[in-house]
């Protein structure tokens, strides 16, 4: 199980919205500033990615629960996603090659053989979606400071 802590943004009849913290590798370094890698992922990192998880669990915004994702659910959708397609590329470029098309008829037919593999891959997708829903796993005690 792929655990994060976030925190909960809203909540509805059916479920919550949270809000957990994008973490970028150029964090960690010190040249962040000064180094295009760092300031690139600063400006195309999203600052708070938002989910919506169904739950019955009573929660209120503010505060922090504990999410999670089945590994074997995303390393499957992440295979489908990148590998299907380039497969089907490189099996459709191999029959054109096979029929002697021209390399142009080739990478068009490359091309348009990925295409076609992606909007399969798209469908069967949405069709497993329950076994990518993150689920909220427990919530997190709330500390609290007090001052004497």
């Amino acid at each position: 199980m792929i655990e994060e802590i976030a925190t909960v943004i809203g909540v509805e009849a059916d479920g919550v919205w949270v809000k957990t913290q994008a973490k970028t590798t150029c964090g960690a370094c010190q040249q962040q500033d000064s180094c295009t890698s760092g300031v690139v992922a600063k400006a195309l990192t999203p600052k708070e990615p938002r989910l919506f998880i169904p739950t019955a669990v009573a929660v209120l915004p503010g505060q922090q629960v504990r999410i999670g994702l089945h590994e074997t659910a995303l390393t499957q959708a992440a295979l489908r996603v990148y590998l299907v397609p380039i497969v089907a590329f490189m099996l459709a470029m191999g029959l054109l090659v096979q029929m002697g098309a021209n390399e142009g008829v080739q990478l068009l037919g490359g091309l348009l053989g990925s295409g076609l593999s992606l909007l399969l891959v798209r469908r069967s997708e949405q069709k497993r979606e329950k076994s990518l829903q993150v689920s909220l796993l427990e919530v997190l005690p709330t500390l609290a400071v007090s001052q004497q």
